[in-house]
């Protein structure tokens, strides 16, 4: 397989795993966004905290699950000091 066309065939067969790559990477950030808000409606904020920075290292650049990241962080840390476990 030397012939030009054969060469084009491998670039569009690696640029195909790298989009399903990257579809399996925001499916799994949206899985373990959706798993840490369930979380912390359980008031399992320290859980939920940690899906969610599992879901922004799949999807860094998600303003959702930032958003949700921080607001979480914020709660888990008012319960902490409510507790007087700062």
């Amino acid at each position: 397989m030397t012939t030009p066309r054969a060469g084009s065939i491998l670039v569009l067969v690696a640029l195909l795993a790298g989009a399903a790559f990257a579809d399996t990477d925001s499916a799994r950030a949206a899985d373990l966004n959706d798993k840490g808000l369930n979380l912390a409606q359980q008031g399992r904020l320290e859980d939920a905290v940690r899906s969610l920075e599992a879901a922004l290292k799949s999807a860094p650049a998600d303003p959702t699950i930032r958003r949700n990241l921080g607001r979480c962080a914020s709660s888990w840390g008012m319960q902490l000091l409510a507790k007087g476990d700062p």
